[in-house]
C-alpha cells in the first residue's frame, strides 16, 4: 500500500466546482481566529440563510490557483483559501493545528475517501 502523506496532495481541499466556500466553521470553531482572518477568509452567512436552508454559522472562501508544479502544472484549480502550493506536488494548511471539525472527519490519509480524491484530481489531467 503506498504512503498517503497529505503534504504532497491536496486532493481533499479541491473542487470541480466554482464554489465561494469550502469547509463549514462552527462559531466556536470561527473563535479561534482573529477578527481580521474571520473577515477575510470565513464568509457568515445570514440568520434567515442558516434558517430556511440550514446553511453553517459560516464556512472558509476558496479561491482559484494556478498550480505551479506537479503533475496539474499550468492548471487552475478552485481550492480552499488556506491551501497553499500546488496539488498532487508540496501542498501545506495554513491553518492545520485549527482546521474545522469537518477537515479533521471528512477524510482521513489512505481511506476509501481519500483514495477517491486523488483519483479524481489525478483523472483532471487528461
Amino acid at each position: 500500500m503506498p504512503e498517503f502523506d497529505c503534504r504532497t496532495c491536496g486532493a481533499c481541499c479541491w473542487s470541480t466546482l466554482d464554489q465561494e466556500t469550502y469547509c463549514d466553521v462552527t462559531d466556536e470553531e470561527a473563535a479561534a481566529f482573529s477578527p481580521q482572518f474571520r473577515t477575510r477568509n470565513i464568509k457568515q452567512y445570514s440568520f434567515f440563510a442558516m434558517i430556511a436552508e440550514g446553511a453553517p454559522p459560516g464556512a472558509l472562501r476558496t479561491k482559484w490557483h494556478v498550480q505551479a508544479a506537479g503533475p496539474l502544472k499550468g492548471a487552475e484549480a478552485c481550492v480552499c483559501c488556506q491551501l497553499e502550493g500546488s496539488l498532487m506536488h508540496k501542498v501545506k494548511c495554513r491553518i492545520y493545528d485549527k482546521r474545522p471539525e469537518t477537515c479533521r472527519k471528512a477524510v482521513k490519509p489512505g481511506d476509501k475517501t481519500c483514495r477517491w480524491f486523488r483519483k479524481t484530481i489525478l483523472s483532471q489531467k487528461a
